[in-house]
């Protein structure tokens, strides 16, 4: 029997800007070990958001700031996670599981996040009334 291939051209996904930056519908900002070098390993970050663009933005700052978030490392790889739920709750950013930043930036040392576009990595079921989703 002769096969009829199928060649499948684009590839894997990868974030376009090369900087890979995950948000989550629990409040999380996770980001490579790449961009947190970029951002030159800062002990804590400032949130900023731009409501016009929907923009998130990260920005090293003193840990001794009130608004300091500091990032933790979340397994051996480097990646760092930030438990950002107080600013989503703040902004009204709802989010469908786990979405990656296609068009991640650092722009004069801030990491700038656009909510869109933004690509599923892992969808999360909507809870049922009276039931709870883990």
């Amino acid at each position: 029997m002769e096969r009829k291939w199928i060649e499948f051209e684009a590839g894997p996904a990868r974030p376009i800007s090369g900087l890979y930056v995950t948000l989550n519908h629990r409040g999380f900002i996770v980001f490579s070990r790449g961009v947190f070098e970029k951002l030159n390993s800062p002990e804590a970050v400032k949130l900023l958001f731009d409501p016009a663009t929907d923009t998130i933005g990260v920005q090293p700052c003193n840990p001794l700031m009130p608004n300091a978030f500091s990032p933790y490392q979340k397994s051996d790889s480097g990646t760092r996670v930030i438990h950002a739920k107080p600013f989503w709750k703040r902004h009204d950013i709802r989010l469908d599981g786990t979405l990656r930043v296609l068009h991640a930036a650092i722009e004069d040392g801030t990491l700038v996040l656009p909510l869109k576009p933004l690509e599923v990595v892992k969808k999360t079921p909507r809870s049922r009334k009276g039931q709870r989703v883990r």
